[in-house]
């Protein structure tokens, strides 16, 4: 018995020491959480937007605006929840983000355990200490918590896999429900992982079609559910007329290669191609031999599916420039999936080898941690700072102009000055991204902004100031303002950007060829600012 126990030490002492440095960069990832948190500051205007939508407070005014934010019903349910405790100050919004993150840890390690891992550990290098998923991941919307419900359901995918059953198969549709109805961009995720499962048990002996159509079944389901939201989907179809436009796909790579931090993070990039070819390796080898139930070769192969079927639905579906959090439950995937590929390749490999490469993560996990330690560090926007500057230096007979447009969301909650406001072009309401509004100001052509241009114009030569929130850009020198005619544009459609770039040029050749004195105003310092919304605040007087 003795002899017994001493054989068996070494391993015991080796996942004690495992647990401990999953222990530690889950801490990591907890302070680099904690340090966004008390950084962020005051809502920008796509979290002004959920948060104005909890605001009104009762379950039937949000869903009769909800087709407005960005997420269905499982951020809807959590808005309103929010509203019935008070929950609408900013402190406790951001509060509201810090504890999603914390779910996003929560389901890694869950999903690790339910894959076959003691504990995560390159999952939590790779996804967890990035810089996009500490800043958006943490922020008040629903990314995080969409990133947390698709690792669970692709844990309960894994499960299904290694042993179909009809009580399997019908937790993995409410896993799948709950992904779904968490962020909509899951559902290609989903398809994408459903298509690998099934290729991946197709050499099963006499289960391969009743495991098919168990996981038919699971996503019919789950499509299904997309019915509770149709007023979201049909609000969709309405604006995508306004806002698609040509992508290429270079530059959606671009951004999401982008979004795992390989470029902000130098410690990132060595890291996530040393995981993405052994990731590839074990696929590989997955497929030579036979694609498997193992959680490695789910993964791998799902991992395959998931980066191209996402890059094509922004390319031909979408068609709209993606940005990083768009891709935070990709890249929680990824990172799952590297994890479990390491751990097929440890298992072979002495407990020395294997002590050797928990060290590295470990030091790997230290230097990601302290390089992204300052890039956390940004507050998400600065027209809190701008509003307060408006309120106490401007008068009743100023005029205050925002643009673009969807900024005002964010002015709309910190401005309480004495000057009147009005965005470019001006809606009657700031509350939401009212992008059928904007169609409507492009069908009338030059004259969606002519009461704007004259009230501007009216404006200074009365003698009052005119302060602009954000930026214009004029022609050149010389040249005249574009003119466009009556929507839809000929060439560009109903498109939004076309509109919006003529409307600020001929506000801005206005401004240059009559405004006697125009200066900029030095605004408090704030530190790092959110590039989305870090608004300059400039001044323009008198009428010549």
């Amino acid at each position: 018995m003795l002899q017994d126990r001493t054989q068996h030490e070494p391993a015991l002492r080796l996942r004690v020491y495992k647990l401990a440095i999953a222990v530690a960069l889950t801490f990591a990832a907890v302070a680099l959480e904690w340090h966004f948190f008390r950084h962020a500051g005051p809502l920008w205007r796509d979290e002004a937007n959920s948060a104005n939508l909890a605001g009104l407070g009762t379950w039937a005014a949000i869903q009769q605006h909800a087709q407005y934010d960005s997420f269905p019903l499982v951020w809807n349910i959590c808005l309103w929840i929010l509203a019935n405790a008070g929950w609408t100050h900013d402190y406790h919004l951001r509060l509201f983000g810090l504890l999603a993150a914390w779910v996003q840890l929560g389901a890694l390690w869950w999903a690790a355990r339910a894959c076959g891992l003691a504990v995560p550990l390159v999952s939590l290098v790779l996804y967890a200490l990035a810089p996009s998923a500490v800043v958006y991941g943490t922020m008040f919307r629903g990314y995080g918590l969409g990133a947390a419900a698709f690792l669970i359901a692709t844990a309960m995918l894994v499960r299904f896999v290694q042993a179909p059953s009809l009580l399997r198969a019908t937790a993995l549709a409410l896993a799948n429900i709950a992904a779904l109805q968490s962020n909509f961009a899951n559902g290609v995720l989903l398809a994408a992982t459903h298509t690998a499962a099934a290729l991946s048990s197709w050499r099963s002996k006499g289960q391969w079609v009743r495991t098919c159509a168990l996981l038919a079944v699971a996503f019919g389901l789950t499509a299904a559910s997309l019915g509770l939201c149709w007023s979201w989907i049909r609000y969709a179809l309405e604006v995508g007329s306004a806002e698609q436009r040509p992508v290429q796909l270079a530059a959606i790579a671009a951004v999401w290669w982008e979004s795992l931090g390989t470029t902000s993070v130098a410690a990132l990039l060595p890291l996530w191609l040393g995981a993405l070819l052994c990731t590839s390796t074990t696929l590989w080898q997955c497929v030579r031999r036979s694609p498997g139930r193992y959680p490695s070769c789910v993964l791998a192969l799902a991992a395959a599916f998931t980066v191209a079927m996402m890059l094509v639905y922004f390319w031909q579906v979408a068609r709209l420039p993606s940005q990083q959090w768009h891709y935070l439950s990709l890249n929680a995937l990824l990172a799952l999936a590297s994890d479990t590929a390491l751990h097929r390749w440890l298992t072979t490999r002495r407990q020395s080898v294997q002590a050797l490469a928990f060290t590295a993560i470990a030091a790997c996990g230290a230097v990601v941690a302290w390089q992204s330690w300052p890039l956390v560090a940004v507050r998400m926007t600065n027209v809190d700072l701008i509003a307060n500057v408006i309120e106490r230096q401007a008068k009743s007979n100023d005029l205050v102009v925002v643009a673009p447009w969807y900024c005002g969301l964010s002015f709309a909650r910190y401005y309480r000055g004495a000057a009147p406001w009005i965005t470019l072009p001006d809606l009657p309401d700031h509350r939401f991204h009212y992008h059928l509004q904007i169609r409507a100001k492009i069908a009338l052509g030059d004259d969606g902004t002519a009461e704007e241009r004259l009230r501007i114009q009216k404006t200074l030569q009365a003698g009052g100031r005119v302060w602009l929130v954000g930026d214009l850009t004029a022609p050149p020198p010389g040249a005249p303002a574009p003119t466009m005619p009556r929507g839809p544009h000929p060439v560009t459609g109903w498109r939004a950007g076309p509109y919006l770039d003529a409307w600020e040029m001929q506000v801005a050749a206005l401004l240059r060829d009559h405004a006697e004195e125009i200066w900029g105003v030095e605004l408090p310092p704030a530190g790092t600012i959110n590039p989305w919304e870090n608004l300059r605040l400039t001044v323009i007087e008198g009428w010549r």
